[in-house]
């Protein structure tokens, strides 16, 4: 089923799961230009405690761009760029709300938020009301994992597939920054596994109450590709020193069922392909003045923007 580093992260964004994830997610850039070479920018770096607005009891407020918009293009590799986001149309607001984290499937949490995330293929699509736990502390930002709700996706003529309400533990933390966060620095994660269970009620096929897991593998390299300044919609006066992290995902969904890889004629009948292989590319901007700024998605390709999320209030 579909299923996204943090802002998600927070860590995005396969295979019939939409991923977001990763608490949390990719930035972009508008009106990319270069500053005057003659006006060495001043030397900065994001340390844990500039991440502030990322803690219990607060919430951040976004704008999502209105997409396509042809004055946004990536960032390139290099210092002194300036990026003016006052002109980005908006789709609408977006709200994060971090709460305390006490899901004790993840000891290590300082936080957590709530985001919707997509379940299913084709017409065949529902949502839950996911949790994503992540941890913040003086030497990294990662994402540990996520709660759902009950999701079923009933299938015509086939059946139905339940994902219950559980904990979905990462094999391994995935990180979105490591303090202190300066140009250049890089960081990788290779084969982190995350695994849903699910039920398969489909008669037709032999299957009646089996139940089933869902693997998604990822592989993810971050790094700082760029530094300059950025102004942001509505506050058109301030000029924010920004660090823009590359962040490009590679996720592999496997299904089983009773232990054993799953059929591919259970598979074909609800429309899905086992191994499917996803990459995105997400830009996403932190500051030492407000900390996360916000995060921009890239098709695979890494020519278009997909989506757009920014600091509206800081």
């Amino acid at each position: 089923m579909n299923g996204s580093c943090f802002i998600h992260s927070i860590f995005k964004t396969v295979m019939k799961k939409i991923f977001l994830p990763l608490v949390i997610v990719g930035l972009f850039v508008a009106s990319c230009k270069k500053v005057d070479k003659n006006v060495q920018p001043a030397i900065f770096s994001v340390a844990a405690s500039d991440m502030a607005d990322l803690k219990p009891g607060t919430t951040l407020q976004l704008f999502s761009v209105l997409v396509p918009d042809s004055s946004i293009v990536a960032p390139i590799e290099g210092t002194q760029f300036s990026w003016d986001y006052t002109l980005l149309n908006s789709l609408g607001n977006i709200f994060y709300y971090y709460d305390t984290a006490t899901n004790t499937s993840f000891p290590s949490a300082t936080f957590s938020s709530f985001q919707n995330q997509t379940f299913g293929a084709g017409t065949v699509v529902a949502t839950s009301n996911t949790r994503y736990y992540t941890e913040n502390n003086s030497t990294a930002l990662a994402t540990l994992g996520s709660r759902i709700d009950t999701v079923v996706l009933a299938y015509p003529a086939v059946g139905t597939i339940t994902y219950p309400a559980q904990s979905v533990v990462n094999t391994d933390k995935i990180y979105s920054a490591k303090y202190p966060l300066n140009y250049g620095d890089s960081w990788s994660g290779r084969g982190i596994k995350t695994t849903y269970r699910f039920i398969v009620n489909a008669p037709l096929a032999g299957f009646n109450n089996t139940p089933g897991t869902q693997v998604i593998t990822t592989d993810y390299d971050c790094r700082v590709l760029s530094s300059g300044y950025m102004k942001l919609k509505g506050y058109a006066t301030n000029t924010l020193p920004v660090l823009a992290v590359k962040q490009q995902t590679t996720t592999k969904v496997n299904y089983f069922v009773n232990g054993t890889p799953a059929p591919a004629s259970l598979l074909s009948l609800a429309g899905i392909t086992d191994g499917q292989v996803k990459t995105s590319i997400s830009y996403i901007y932190y500051s030492p003045s407000i900390g996360y700024v916000g995060t921009l998605n890239m098709n695979s390709a890494n020519t278009n923007l997909q989506s757009a999320y920014l600091r509206k209030y800081f």
